[in-house]
């Protein structure tokens, strides 16, 4: 049994069934996300009978030592290997304030939006909830006493396609008993499932919501997002409407500016119209080269231009801070080639 896998309420369970006292599953749980501990000798106030029990029948299946690759702006990209011999990339961010973890939950993508790299990798499997914790668990070894801060589920895949282990891995960075990450510092990005955004919206988690937009209409969306054919943008506002009904929170609409394609004038006002009755946030990013893609990135006056115009009292419009870019570990460039 790899406790990875099991939040707290499973480990108690286990325990129990080893005929271990219920507390001890909160002492497990510390020692491994807070301490960090990769072996059961290590877990000192455990009696050695707990201990010998737990190596005779658990694991802690951590990812092996890695070696990340450095950007010049203090982000690092780290490619993991999994157990069927399949790699995910994650990408840590340092910032003045903060220390950010974007995730992956996929090997591949299914998606095959045009403006992503992983959109055009064949799509392998979900990760399994241990695996999107453990690389919470790697990225905080290698950053060391600084902790890690913020959690973007932005990585590799479609978070809400693989809806089950994305929950679980949430609930358990989130317990008092583990890395205790507030929701407020959570970010759950789509590109736009409907059935997934109705369920996050109910399940009282109360996490940041992305939604991937990048066109204001379903014509120009249908070109760079086929997902668009099954959740057009109609059906997209209204879960949006209904998430910050039931969380009071702010759905975020993210919005790749693709030079000479969607970032026109005409379309920001458009943009701005659409999203007039949604309090909202719109995180502009100007879109981040991939090698055989042949998209463009917008100049600055450009995208300012485009912010201006969506600038307006109801919401709030931030052109998002690029991070990575020259090791391919930016907003659409992560694939295992």
């Amino acid at each position: 049994m790899n406790l990875l896998e099991l939040d707290l309420d499973q480990i108690k369970n286990f325990v129990e069934k080893l005929t271990e006292a219920p507390y001890r599953a909160r002492q497990i749980f510390s020692w491994i996300y807070q301490k960090q501990a990769t072996e059961f000798d290590s877990m000192s106030d455990l009696p050695k009978s707990l201990r010998k029990k737990l190596k005779d029948s658990a694991s802690l299946e951590t990812f092996p030592s890695i070696h990340p690759v450095p950007c010049a702006d203090r982000s690092f990209k780290f490619k993991f290997v999994l157990k069927d011999n399949l790699a995910i990339e994650s990408v840590l961010m340092y910032e003045r304030n903060r220390l950010t973890a974007c995730l992956s939950t996929q090997v591949g993508c299914a998606m095959g939006c045009k403006f992503c790299a992983t959109g055009y990798m064949k799509f392998r499997r979900n990760l399994t909830s241990g695996e999107i914790v453990n690389q919470v668990l790697a990225l905080q070894k290698y950053a060391g006493q600084q902790k890690i801060t913020n959690l973007v589920y932005m990585g590799m895949g479609e978070p809400l396609i693989n809806y089950e282990n994305v929950v679980k891995s949430i609930q358990i960075l989130q317990s008092p008993f583990g890395f205790s990450i507030a929701p407020r510092r959570i970010t759950v990005s789509t590109c736009g499932i409907v059935p997934g955004i109705e369920k996050l919206s109910a399940s009282g988690l109360k996490v940041i919501l992305a939604i991937s937009l990048h066109a204001p209409n379903d014509k120009l969306r249908d070109q760079i997002m086929p997902i668009n054919r099954h959740y057009n943008i109609k059906s997209l506002l209204k879960v949006a409407e209904d998430y910050y009904r039931l969380n009071k929170k702010r759905p975020t609409f993210e919005y790749v500016l693709i030079g000479g394609l969607n970032d026109h004038p005409e379309e920001a006002r458009e943009l701005a119209d659409v999203l007039k009755n949604i309090p909202c946030k719109i995180n502009l990013i100007p879109f981040n080269p991939i090698k055989f893609v042949k998209f463009n990135r917008p100049d600055p006056d450009r995208i300012e231009k485009f912010r201006k115009i969506l600038q307006d009292p109801m919401r709030v419009v931030t052109v998002r801070n690029t991070k990575g870019r020259d090791i391919n570990a930016a907003c659409g460039q992560l694939c295992i080639e």
